[in-house]
């Protein structure tokens, strides 16, 4: 049986600003559709679903490999080789800051809630924070921690050395002098997905124009804390919903990239002006596609918002990275879902596969 899933879209800014936007969208699911083969990485992903939207089915790939029956249009059931059915826009909220009566955060309650109920919320900001602040083990340092999401940033941290001392060796003894430092994991700043972000994210449009920011870094802390903040007041106004987050680039990345539209800078993204006709460009992108379209009840002026302010763009994209978590567009790693079992993306921002499909990391 279809499901409509309503979903709500929030780009996160600080509160001292009036940037914060938010987006509210639906589409119908048939299933949710995992985007990996049938096995552990796949039954992660069903127990990050547990207790939601328990009466469709969880997809494969294999399922979806599979020939649908002959008989299946007369009677009525879905073909499970169908593309997904695409995000409709239906609201937006842009420019939620303080009032004369309203904190900053009271007053982006009021307005998220004023949007209706939703099943999905996902924010471009950390839900998370690094492994250290929380820890009270006696600290044996970071080359020595136990904990397993520093084993992980560890490991990673070591190949990508090695992979670096390889390709200086291969360059010669000049490239070698030129070559940047590797520098360790820090584990009270970073979470394991940003180390993994910047070893395996990296695509010609980031060179030099963009960084993975750490999670407690001086610039992202304060976004950081106010998500922490803030979550816990989405859960109670939205009892049962899915929180999930993603990361603003990455999701514009990936997106540029699954529509095969092409992005100079994400730089020029993130600006008001010289930014608007490119994120006007992929959003039609996006609705010739067939990915996510404009609804009835979002008048066309309106929608015109979604190019020209970077924050609703934002809370746009964020929403469409929902919708590809049941669509299988969202990359997903096992190593990285298995640290929290019980709740696999938590932690874990979403981010459209082709981010890392195309791109020049290992």
């Amino acid at each position: 049986m279809p499901k409509t899933v309503r979903i709500l879209g929030i780009h996160l800014a600080g509160a001292h600003t009036r940037k914060s936007c938010a987006v509210r969208a639906s589409t119908l699911l048939n299933e949710c559709r995992s985007g990996v083969e049938a096995g552990p990485l796949h039954a992660l992903y069903c127990r990050g679903l547990s207790g939601r939207f328990e009466d469709l089915p969880r997809v494969s790939e294999n399922d979806l490999s599979v020939p649908p029956r002959l008989n299946a249009a007369s009677e009525g059931e879905a073909d499970a080789t169908k593309a997904p059915n695409p995000l409709i826009w239906e609201a937006y909220s842009a420019d939620i800051g303080p009032s004369p009566h309203r904190d900053s955060d009271s007053r982006f309650i009021e307005v998220v809630s004023d949007m209706g109920p939703v099943d999905v919320v996902i924010l471009d900001a950390p839900l998370t924070l690094p492994p250290c602040v929380s820890c009270d083990l006696p600290c044996p340092g970071t080359t020595l921690c136990p904990v397993p999401e520093v084993v992980l940033m560890r490991q990673a941290w070591e190949e990508r050395r090695q992979l670096e001392a390889d390709a200086r060796v291969a360059q010669g003894k000049k490239a070698f002098r030129r070559e940047k430092r590797v520098r360790i994991p820090q584990p009270y700043l970073d979470r394991a997905f940003e180390v993994f972000a910047r070893n395996h994210y990296e695509h010609p449009i980031l060179s030099g124009t963009f960084e993975i920011e750490a999670a407690l870094g001086s610039n992202r802390a304060p976004v950081t804390a106010r998500s922490r903040r803030l979550q816990r007041e989405l859960l109670a106004r939205f009892p049962g919903v899915l929180l999930l987050e993603t990361n603003p680039a990455l999701a514009t990345l990936g997106w540029s990239l699954s529509t095969g539209y092409k992005v100079g800078s994400l730089l020029e993204m993130k600006s008001t002006q010289s930014g608007r006709s490119a994120r006007a460009g992929l959003l039609k992108r996006l609705e010739q596609r067939r990915m996510a379209v404009r609804g009835a009840s979002l008048h066309e002026i309106l929608f015109a918002d979604f190019a020209s302010n970077p924050g609703v763009f934002h809370a746009a994209m964020a929403a469409l990275t929902a919708w590809g978590l049941f669509s299988g567009e969202i990359s997903l790693h096992e190593e990285f879902l298995s640290l929290n079992p019980d709740s696999p993306f938590r932690g874990w921002a979403c981010v459209p596969k082709e981010a890392a499909n195309y791109a020049w990391g290992h």
